[in-house]
């Protein structure tokens, strides 16, 4: 009895640092000697005590503006905000405190380049992002599961681009140091200085968005001819004390729920529970943490993905669908809509399904919830429907997930099945589909 209760203690602790804990950055680019122009923003969410001064952010001059109104003076919706200022390329770039953060990025073009610091990213050529276009799920440009100390691309605007690292991220705002690239290129070539230790100053928003508008016009006049003023340096930076990531915590809660945790990711699990007065180890909380865990890996994988960078990311977030042992109906129903998700790296010589479209891999261990999953997503196909690729059409879907309902259920269980839905459907495209399917192995 005592050793189940410590592995309940245990994962509910790793649940609890992945989804909740939040550890600013402990260092921040040295960029004193870099002569792109460069900076540090505080960007606070729309609303909050510091937003008097502005919530929309501008690289090119390290502006701050508010949102803009409607000919009558009214606010516009969020849809209409976005076109506009993509009109007037008046803004780059806003944060919105939904589910944890993310941001909206106004020309639509943004990816997560890794956790990692600017610096090392200097000189490199790095791919264009694809368009983050409007869903059901996110705003047109909105990107989510935002990390601290992670680096992210977008463009901007003016067409120009930015690479920009999270230094610090709350409820009512997120700091950022970035480099913006004048010349349209995706390359940011600059000295490599070392990381400079950066202690978050004891301010609230409001004081700390005082200070912007001294520093803006001064650093961003000298950034195109001359190397930065001390001013600028990460001495003068905001950030929070030394922590582990939030990524590091989230891989070792993955981990643990599976019996994979290292001995250095238990240790670190346990050292959370040392330093919280008490967890409430209820089912209602685990089930809390886990839902949060799941929701933030659908928002990876609802994301396209162009860039390298965007298709490793979301094969590894339906990767841990699965080790999360995520059956709920909505995870299958997006993983039929992701199923002809192409992931190029796959590690075998021969094409095969499991290696190269991770979606079928997990609808496979999901086991029957992909089954009903599967006949729903069928229904939506339409076999005379051209595709823009091989992979993307409906023929190809609809014969991956005929591949998963035989994997779960056995060719002859299968066959009954797509013979019992043909027979049902009185659609005669619906039901062309599904004796396709008879056929089809």
């Amino acid at each position: 009895m005592m050793v189940q209760t410590i592995r309940v203690a245990l994962f509910s602790a790793a649940l609890l640092s992945a989804a909740t804990v939040r550890a600013a950055v402990s260092d921040a680019d040295d960029l004193s000697t870099c002569r792109l122009p460069n900076g540090i923003a505080v960007l606070p969410v729309a609303g909050s005590a510091a937003a008097s001064g502005g919530v929309l952010l501008k690289f090119s001059n390290n502006s701050m503006s508010v949102a803009p109104l409607s000919a009558e003076g009214a606010a516009l919706s969020t849809d209409d905000t976005i076109a506009k200022i993509r009109q007037s390329k008046g803004a780059d770039l806003e944060f919105l405190s939904d589910q944890g953060g993310s941001l909206l990025v106004f020309a639509g073009r943004v990816t997560e380049l890794g956790e990692k610091y600017l610096a090392e990213l200097a000189a490199k050529k790095l791919d264009e992002p694809g368009e983050i276009r409007k869903s059901s799920r996110n705003f047109a440009g909105q990107y989510r599961m935002l990390m601290e100390g992670s680096v992210y691309l977008v463009r901007t605007t003016d067409e120009k681009w930015a690479m920009l690292r999270i230094l610090d991220k709350s409820d009512t705002s997120m700091t950022i140091q970035y480099i913006y690239q004048p010349d349209g290129t995706t390359t940011f070539d600059f000295p490599k200085n070392p990381p400079a230790h950066y202690q978050r100053e004891q301010k609230s928003p409001r004081e700390i968005a005082a200070t912007r508008p001294a520093m803006a016009p001064e650093a961003h006049a000298m950034a195109a001819t001359e190397p930065a003023s001390a001013a600028r340096s990460v001495a003068a930076a905001v950030v929070a004390p030394t922590a582990a990531s939030s990524g590091e915590k989230s891989d070792a809660a993955v981990s643990m729920l599976h019996g994979r945790s290292t001995a250095k990711e238990t240790a670190a699990s346990l050292a959370i529970v040392g330093t919280r007065p008490a967890l409430d180890l209820t089912v209602e909380t685990f089930a809390t943490q886990r839902s949060q865990l799941i929701q933030r890996r659908l928002d990876v994988v609802a994301l396209p993905a162009i860039a390298p960078t965007d298709v490793d990311r979301k094969a590894q977030a339906i990767a841990e669908l699965t080790l999360l042992h995520a059956d709920e109906p909505a995870v299958a129903d997006i993983l039929v809509s992701e199923i002809s998700f192409f992931n190029p790296r796959g590690a075998a010589k021969d094409f095969s399904p499991d290696t190269f479209h991770p979606a079928f891999v997990a609808l496979k261990n999901l086991g029957k919830p992909a089954t009903a999953a599967v006949l729903k997503g069928l229904r939506k196909l339409n076999l005379d429907d051209p595709g823009d690729k091989s992979t993307d059409s409906p023929v190809y879907k609809i014969r991956l997930l005929g591949l998963v309902v035989r994997a779960i259920e056995g060719d002859d269980v299968a066959e009954f099945i797509f013979k019992r839905e043909a027979n049902k459907e009185t659609d005669p495209k619906r039901r062309a589909i599904f004796e396709f399917l008879e056929s089809a192995k």
